[in-house]
């Protein structure tokens, strides 16, 4: 187990803890920065197997389309720079036509 795995079942099991199970994200919408890779990618992944639709926000738009297609779900891909606000605005937007809300 790689130590982003790891880190992503630990705060499954606190996130657990405290909301109850993970059951609770089916039909939910969860945005995930940094989804390409190491905790990002880890936790997307986990969310999609859980029933969220993930909307997926990296830099890295190539590496968005490998998770999107590795995850068991519906997903939607935002390229995007957290640092720029414009760019966030965008991808909410985005991510609000495309599923509703963000849960």
């Amino acid at each position: 187990m790689s130590p982003s795995q790891f880190t992503v079942r630990y705060i499954y099991f606190c996130l657990g803890s405290i909301f109850g199970t993970m059951a609770d994200l089916e039909g939910q919408t969860v945005l995930v920065t940094g989804a390409s890779k190491g905790m990002g990618r880890q936790m997307a992944l986990r969310f999609a197997d859980e029933g969220a639709k993930v909307v997926l926000v990296s830099r890295d738009g190539d590496a968005l389309d490998d998770v999107a297609r590795e995850a068991n779900g519906e997903t939607l891909v935002a390229t995007a720079d957290v640092r720029s606000h414009e760019e966030v605005e965008a991808t909410v937007d985005v991510a609000l036509d495309e599923f509703g809300s963000i849960d």
